[in-house]
């Protein structure tokens, strides 16, 4: 169009709407709603761009309603196909860049940005429409004449349901990189609202999206059974919705914010989330490490409030409406602790139909569906990419799922308390509680007698602990990816459960890191004893009142389980159980929020846990066992939903830019009213003045941090400082986050404990806690085959994770001269490590390493040993003649006597069950004692109709437990991916027995635990002073008839059909049952190897009970002949099938009459002992016993 006409058609626009002859209207054209001006998306303007999920149905599990993607820096260009989003240059990497509209090299050029979204729309123009005379006629028309190009038309439709996005973001790579999703038809606008908006320079876009999934096997399948709905075909299709939300920078960005740089080694004091820039030098090189930096994420601390629009969702009705008052109480409740340390209040606004996804808000969302993603919490947060200022958060909260998890939250807590590790009231003293040292009384006759000269006073002194040791493995993110990457090339049908155990927790790991909080983190106390008292929205579980209706019996000593509780009851439980953890949730989320990142030590520390009066003063009725909201800490019964000393610590380090201190030398002044802070602004200045200095490298006395350079210039001290009277000292706080844990294994995401004797303790209380619910129907709709083969996989899991502390272990004892049996002995007898002496807190890294680890390894080596002893569960009983016996409770519970007592679905766990009594009282039998777990799966005796198909159970079997213990004693690569890894296994270390002084007996605790599987022994248990069976009372006894742990007749249940990956890792029969001892055996060949290649302890236990299938080059051979005729062989290193073959060929030759006994040479049988007619049958037995289990030898010839 010409100039003229331009003009023209404004003047009409502006002038002649009802003006021109007779007055008459101007009449203009019907527009698209959706079209706007151009100048309505300015190019010239650079804006903030986020995009997230905004809904997904109930069942499509791996679809994350609210899931937000990653923010960036965004700039719009017209084109003649529409408009286009491009990033930023990575070189903007400061505001002042933008405000002097520098966006950084080749930016001139639109191609060399980043394409993000494509929007296609069409170009309209309008002008008068004249008559033949070149008059306006007082009606507009569209102007189409070919000479007017896009760029001069000044309005824009665009074609909101044709959105391409062509950035890859994290949703891409979580849900739809696996290629299991298929698009089915157009998207559309979101239905509940228009589905976008254009106001205040902002966009906001919803669309709506029909997915399938894709017609292949694998899709198919895992979709099917990935929610709990089982087998549901209308579960493979599904509506999500996405949005796009664009908001002008300098609409929400702080003029005043001053950006805060964080090097490293603050990041490793204080847990912040942050953004990296990356400058280029002279030489435009940016990848230097000078030249990298990162923005600490946080609210502008000088705004006045931080406001936060409730979802419409907290209004819907009265159950909605109990989570709105948590949250108004929680906010209420942690706003002070804010203000105290520099973070704006936090205001809520009532429900007005903010969604989470608008850049301009900040919204709290209530989820109430019960979503099957498992999670319980999400709180990420969007800032400005230079700077680091946050200017939009979201907390999503599931109330739904937590409510869909109430009856497993009551059971754990009925189970703990039933089993008297809980008490109603709160515990006065502290938590954890000193033990004394057990002492043993064994003799020397099998061990080996040594003498430690290791001394824990004399290390201390000698300094032989430097800083390094204490220093935290970090795996980056990136190498977390490429792990996964790795792992996910290979076949589905090959993997190991070692390969799904890294694959599973690579995947938590990169939820972890995106603030999703699951519901596996919830569990009450394990070292606080309290009940859930909490008062949430006015409203408690009632424990005390004489109409209580929680308790089983008059004298409440006994809750009732989940199934006990009547409909109402459980309603009233439930949502109170769910509004507990609801609250504590909020805040670990609004933490995330503030830029909080986890802390998965704030367990450990227990220096910064509350004080007494700090508790109360925080409503709490005990102290909790953590000191950071932003743990995956399991300490959730009876805690208020509050910040933690390190929470506030850390908050207070970013908003305020202080540190507390203490004066080295000063006597504690009890008139004290506050503490003693430092404050950092001087060297944030110093650092952002070097680092944006053009042509000049950061110093390295910065590029540590702030905290680093105040210590190096001796303004400050920390614990490695050397200190006289008047120093200035650093408060410490104990800090890991998600890059640590998988190196380290006092950083876990779900533990309790101060040191690594706690954590175990902690790991091995809530296994058997568990134990009970994971491997009983309770009702479950799925509990068969398949999830007997997660579960079996779910413990390789859990023992392998716990096995890593040998990893630990071994990367500590570089520090120190002594040997294994010295750490043992030193940590069972030092006064420093039994508690007589304080030199350290028991949290402090020192007492870790001279006492907890070893502690914890030995008890974890012990513990693991015990769950591979434990028999298939046995009733010891007692006939009227006196004769003890043994009868496995699994043959008697299936007895017709037995099944007519038992209800529906009911199985007995006990010997001492009445049932079980009763009909071994009609068989004239009294039971005395019990020992064991039920090796194998099964029905209930008296099963439910609705659970009565092949390939359900009832109850699982102890054997997965058994196999991964047996699996993680023996492993010796482990699942740490570091090449500074041991080939060490559990089975290495010593037993140590102290003898008084210096002196200790040192046992092979494994081989005695292979001499009890082959030979039959029962030396195990009385070497662990661990007795196997229990009284009525629950009383350790010891058994009064001839017992064997492993009888040769013992087999094991046939593994599932389609569990390929467990038969290939334990090196299973392929079907039917198998033998114990057979498979126990097999596996100590499967785990000798080492990816060392070194010949290690591995190879020596896998000749140990191997036969030879071959007899070359191997010298004082004896040879056994199988029932196939077949020759096997073993030599000195075949150390029980030596003794086997050579105890019953003595027998044999002692049985022969045509042999002169006295001229035997004899090992292993004595002429006395076969001469004595009470001996004999037994060595008969005995030798019986050897055969059979020379045939199920494993073949081995290394």
């Amino acid at each position: 169009m010409k100039r003229s006409l331009v003009a023209s058609s404004i003047i009409s626009a502006l002038f002649l709407a009802g003006c021109g002859a007779d007055d008459q209207s101007y009449d203009l054209v019907e527009r698209d709603p959706q079209q706007v001006t151009k100048r309505d998306i300015k190019t010239d303007q650079v804006y903030l761009y986020m995009p997230s999920m905004a809904k997904a149905p109930r069942y499509a599990v791996s679809m994350a309603p609210f899931m937000q993607g990653q923010e960036k820096l965004v700039r719009f260009f017209y084109t003649e196909e529409g408009l286009e989003v491009r990033q930023l240059s990575p070189d903007v990497i400061s505001q002042a860049q933008i405000n002097n509209n520098d966006f950084g090299r080749w930016s001139d050029i639109d191609t060399n940005l980043s394409p993000l979204l494509k929007l296609p729309g069409t170009y309209q123009d309008y002008r008068c429409k004249e008559d033949a005379y070149d008059d306006c006629t007082n009606k507009e028309e569209e102007n189409k004449d070919d000479d007017v190009s896009w760029k001069d038309k000044k309005f824009f439709t665009p074609d909101y349901t044709k959105l391409a996005v062509l950035e890859r973001d994290w949703d891409d790579l979580f849900t739809y990189s696996t290629g299991c999703y298929t698009a089915v038809g157009p998207a559309r606008l979101a239905t509940d609202w228009e589905g976008y908006e254009l106001k205040d320079g902002a966009l906001n876009i919803e669309l709506e999206q029909d997915y399938q999934i894709s017609n292949k096997w694998n899709c198919l399948v895992n979709a099917l059974f990935q929610g709990n709905d089982g087998l549901d075909f209308n579960n493979l299709t599904f509506t999500v919705s996405n949005f796009y939300s664009f908001v002008p920078l300098d609409a929400v960005q702080s003029q005043d914010y001053e950006p805060v740089l964080y090097p490293k080694g603050d990041e490793d004091t204080f847990g912040m989330f942050a953004s990296q820039v990356s400058r280029p030098d002279h030489l435009g090189n940016n990848t230097q490490d000078g030249n990298r930096i990162h923005y600490m994420h946080r609210f502008n601390p000088t705004q006045a409030t931080v406001d936060y629009h409730l979802s419409d969702s907290f209004n819907v009705d009265p159950t909605t409406q109990f989570y709105k008052q948590i949250t108004l109480d929680v906010i209420e409740r942690i706003n002070p602790q804010l203000t105290k340390v520099g973070v704006p209040a936090i205001t809520l606004h009532e429900p007005s139909g903010k969604r989470s996804g608008d850049l301009r808000y900040n919204v709290i969302n209530l989820i109430h569906e019960p979503l099957q993603n498992g999670l319980a919490g999400y709180g990420p947060s969007a800032v400005n990419p230079v700077t680091g200022e946050i200017v939009h958060a979201h907390v999503n909260q599931y109330s739904g799922v937590l409510e869909s998890i109430a009856h497993r939250l009551w059971d754990r807590i009925a189970i703990q308390y039933n089993q008297g590790n809980v008490q109603p009231m709160p515990i006065e003293e502290g938590a954890f509680e000193s033990t004394e040292p057990m002492t043993f009384s064994h003799s020397a006759s099998t061990g080996q007698l040594g003498e430690s000269s290791a001394d824990l006073q004399g290390a201390v002194i000698s300094n032989t602990l430097p800083p390094a040791a204490q220093m935290l493995a970090s795996e980056p993110l990136e190498s977390a990816l490429k792990a996964l990457n790795e792992l996910n090339k290979i076949p589905q049908d090959t993997l190991t459960p070692v390969d799904l155990i890294k694959i599973n927790e690579l995947e938590k790991r990169l939820w972890a890191e995106h603030n999703m909080f699951p519901v596996s983190s919830l569990w009450s106390s394990t070292t606080e004893k309290m009940l859930p008292t909490m008062i949430v929205a006015g409203q408690s579980i009632d424990f005390t009142s004489e109409e209580a209706y929680v308790w089983a019996d008059n004298e409440k000593t006994q809750l009732k389980r989940w199934d006990d509780l009547t409909i109402e009851q459980q309603t009233n439980v439930g949502r109170i159980l769910a509004g507990i953890y609801y609250a504590k949730t909020l805040v670990h989320e609004i933490g995330h929020n503030l830029g909080l990142r986890h802390n998965f030590q704030g367990s450990n520390d227990d220096t910064n846990f509350f004080t007494k009066q700090q508790a109360h003063n925080h409503g709490l009725k005990y102290i909790p066992a953590y000191s950071s909201i932003m743990d995956y800490n399991p300490s959730m019964m009876d805690a208020l939903p509050v910040f933690g000393l390190y929470d506030k610590a850390a908050l207070r380090f970013a908003y305020k830019r202080q540190v507390e201190i203490s004066t080295f030398g000063a006597k504690p002044d009890s008139s004290a009213t506050s503490p003693e802070y430092f404050n950092l602004n001087a060297y944030d200045k110093e650092l952002k003045t070097a680092f944006f200095a053009e042509n000049s490298h950061l110093d390295p006395r910065l590029s540590d941090g702030v905290l680093s350079a105040a210590v190096n210039d001796a303004v400050l001290d920390d614990k490695w400082s050397d200190k006289v009277p008047g120093d200035k000292v650093l408060r410490e706080f104990k800090y890991c986050t998600d890059g640590n844990v998988s190196l380290n294994t006092d950083c876990n995401r779900h533990d309790e404990g101060r040191n690594h004797s706690e954590i175990n303790d902690y790991n091995w209380q809530r296994y058997y806690e568990h134990f009970p619910l994971n491997t009983q129907r309770n009702n479950r709709k799925n509990f068969d085959e398949s999830t007997l083969s997660d579960y079996a996989i779910g413990r390789v899991n859990t023992f392998m994770n716990w096995r890593e502390n040998i990893q630990m272990f071994d990367r500590m004892s570089q520090y120190l001269g002594w040997s294994d049996a010295d750490r043992l002995f030193i940590a069972k007898t030092d006064p420093v490590c039994t508690g007589q002496m304080e030199i350290w807190p028991v949290s402090d890294f020192n007492f870790d390493y001279f006492c907890g680890m070893a502690q914890g390894i030995d008890e974890l080596r012990n513990n693991l040993v015990n769950i591979v002893i434990q028999p298939d569960h046995q009733c010891e009983v007692q006939d009227i003649t006196g004769d003890v016996s043994y009868l496995t409770l699994n043959d008697v519970i299936y007895q017709s006597a037995v099944r007519g007592q038992l209800e529906q679905g009911e199985i007995p766990r006990s010997c001492f069950h009445p049932a079980v009594e009763s009909y071994l009282t009609s068989q004239k039998q009294t039971v005395l004692a019990e020992a064991g777990k039920m090796l194998n799966s099964g029905k209930a005796p008296n099963v439910n109709p609705k659970f009565n198909y092949v390939g359900m159970f009832d109850y699982y079997g102890f054997w997965p437990d058994k196999f991964a213990a047996m699996a993680a004693l023996l492993e010796r690569d482990g699942i740490r991916r570091t090449t500074d890894r041991t080939d060490s296994a559990l089975v290495d270390l010593p037993y140590i027995i102290p003898t008084g002084g210096n002196g200790y007996i040192r046992y092979d605790i494994f081989k005695t635990l292979l001499d009890d599987i082959a030979l039959g022994t029962n030396n195990t248990p009385t070497l662990l002073d661990a007795e196997l069976f229990r009284d009525r009372q629950g009383k350790a006894v010891a058994p009064q008839g001839e017992f064997t742990i492993f009888e040769v007749d013992t087999k094991v249940e046939a593994t599932p059909y389609y569990a390929k990956n467990l038969k290939r890792f334990y090196n299973l029969p392929h079907k039917g049952e198998y033998s114990q001892i057979e498979a126990l055996l097999k596996l100590v060949v499967q785990f000798s190897d080492s990816q060392t290649g070194y010949y290690t302890n591995g190879d020596k236990l896998a000749q140990y009970v191997s036969l030879r299938s071959s007899n070359d080059h191997v010298s004082q051979l004896e040879t056994f002949v199988r029932q196939n005729g077949q020759s096997y062989y073993a030599g000195p290193a075949n150390g029980l099938a030596l003794q086997m073959i050579q105890f019953t060929n003595e027998l044999n030759q002692l049985l022969d009459p045509s042999i002169d006994n006295s001229t035997l040479e004899l090992k292993h049988i004595t002429l006395t002992q076969f001469e004595d007619s009470e001996q004999q049958p037994k060595l008969l037995k005995l030798s019986n016993r050897y055969q059979q289990v020379l045939e199920i030898l494993p073949l081995d010839n290394r």
